[in-house]
């Protein structure tokens, strides 16, 4: 949805600035409005991607994170076959605007889809990034090389070292960070 939202804010925000230096009053009290509107539409869209963020705490015992109840939920590391990086771009698009990433884990066991309903809607299944590993896994979208993104990859190099297979290339598919 931010991929379609983003040119109509921009083309509100356009039409607005150039309606504000326009000699009727109308015409420049409507490009306030269109300005406002602008923002107005821009705050929801910042709103949103915050909402729908994921937070995790990593610590010895596996990866944790608050519930919408607001339950705390646990993976223990015993219950993660491998966790890593996806990496993915978009083809014809500069680089710093295409790259994404996404935190995957790949359940150890059958029944983790059972005992983690909660996590569906982040559920995948595709070819994984190592033959032993199941189609299915778990992908959750994070923030491009920031200090968020770095101290989450730290922390499981420190904590799940076991389960830890690094970063690696996905096709590119635009449901990657859906």
């Amino acid at each position: 949805m931010r991929d379609r939202f983003l040119p109509v804010t921009l083309t509100l925000t356009v039409v607005g600035l150039l309606a504000t230096i326009g000699d009727h009053l109308a015409l420049r009290l409507s490009g306030w409005l269109l300005l406002v509107a602008a923002g107005s539409a821009s705050l929801l869209l910042l709103a949103g991607n915050v909402a729908q963020r994921h937070w995790f705490v990593v610590d010895g015992s596996g990866i944790h994170w608050p519930g919408a109840d607001s339950q705390g939920r646990e993976l223990a590391w015993g219950d993660i076959a491998a966790i890593g990086i996806g990496h993915t771009r978009q083809p014809g698009v500069p680089r710093r605007l295409s790259d994404r990433y996404a935190l995957e884990i790949y359940p150890r066991t059958e029944d983790f889809a059972v005992r983690h309903p909660e996590l569906e809607r982040w559920r995948y299944t595709e070819f994984p990034p190592r033959p032993e590993l199941p189609m299915t896994c778990y992908r959750f979208t994070l923030p491009a090389r920031t200090m968020v993104f770095t101290r989450l990859e730290s922390a499981i190099r420190d904590f799940g070292k076991r389960v830890w297979i690094g970063h690696y290339q996905r096709s590119w598919s635009p449901d990657f960070s859906r």
